[in-house]
């Protein structure tokens, strides 16, 4: 079973009330903004904050999302195909949220030119004699590719050389992005006796976290969700008794990071269910055939 681990600034009585003490470190801020061409979200199309590096890319409605530190940016949005724009000035303060816009013009056409036709080099006598003499063989072999062309095509003239320059590759897309975490304010348990917890948890923080200490980097403060983290174990609780739902195993002890705090751990526990004697069961196999989960930053 699962269990919640709440830290608080004073001892509680009973389950009255949660205290959850200050963050330590440095907040972040959010850069917002949708990102469209013609008035329509351009879905994919990516914005970057310089100097951070920080990317994202836009959602169906156009939208992104970028956790940044506290400071002064320039938000680069490009798509290919599209004309790039930056929104410069954009100061986040610590904690906040601002909004930078991008509307993006379609490119000018660069499709490949035809190059100058080149200069004949002069010919011998000879040569030019051979040239000029009737060829029904090279007149056959000239004629026959244009036999397999469509009604009403034009061929192209042989001297003629076509150079296709292909686009460079776009940068690869940071899509990794969290939430903010908002503090919980602080309630006097005297006026807000009142408190609420769930028995349905998440998980995925664990996992993700896990993933990116694999990478030796520090995780995004967003990204690390403490009751995920507890949560992704299960423990070894004594289960309800007689008609009650659920059990509730409460624990308190001193925070090792500060005397003065307390951590209070809250653990429920259901009926457990004997899976030996469980009815058939339908299992469902989801098939990736896109490859859309193959990026490494898919949860497992």
């Amino acid at each position: 079973m699962k269990r919640l681990l709440v830290p608080t600034l004073g001892l509680l009585v009973g389950l009255g009330v949660v205290f959850v003490g200050p963050a330590t470190g440095q907040q972040t801020g959010t850069i917002v903004g949708t990102i469209t061409s013609g008035g329509s979200p351009l879905a994919g199309a990516m914005a970057r904050a310089i100097p951070s590096g920080r990317r994202a890319t836009a959602g169906a409605d156009g939208r992104y999302r970028l956790a940044v530190a506290p400071g002064t940016y320039s938000v680069e949005c490009r798509k290919p195909g599209y004309s790039v724009q930056v929104v410069k000035g954009v100061k986040v303060p610590a904690g906040g949220t601002v909004t930078a816009d991008c509307s993006l013009a379609p490119a000018k056409n660069t499709e490949a030119k035809p190059l100058a036709k080149p200069r004949p080099e002069p010919s011998r006598p000879a040569e030019e004699a051979e040239r000029r003499r009737p060829n029904k063989t090279r007149a056959k072999r000239e004629a026959m590719p244009l036999m397999d062309m469509a009604a009403g095509a034009i061929a192209p003239s042989p001297s003629v050389k076509f150079y296709a320059f292909p686009s460079p590759p776009p940068p690869p897309a940071d899509r990794e992005g969290y939430e903010a975490i908002e503090e919980n304010d602080f309630k006097l348990a005297l006026k807000s006796p009142l408190n609420t917890f769930s028995i349905d948890v998440d998980t995925a923080s664990y996992a993700n976290v896990r993933r990116i200490l694999g990478e030796s980097r520090m995780p995004p403060k967003d990204a690390v969700r403490i009751e995920e983290l507890i949560n992704y174990f299960t423990y070894d609780y004594a289960g309800p008794k007689d008609d009650v739902p659920f059990a509730v195993h409460t624990e308190v002890s001193t925070a090792p990071w500060n005397p003065k705090h307390r951590l209070v751990h809250i653990g429920l526990q259901g009926l457990k269910v004997d899976t030996a004697a469980l009815p058939p069961s339908n299992l469902v196999f989801l098939f990736d055939v896109s490859g859309s989960m193959n990026s490494p930053d898919k949860l497992p």
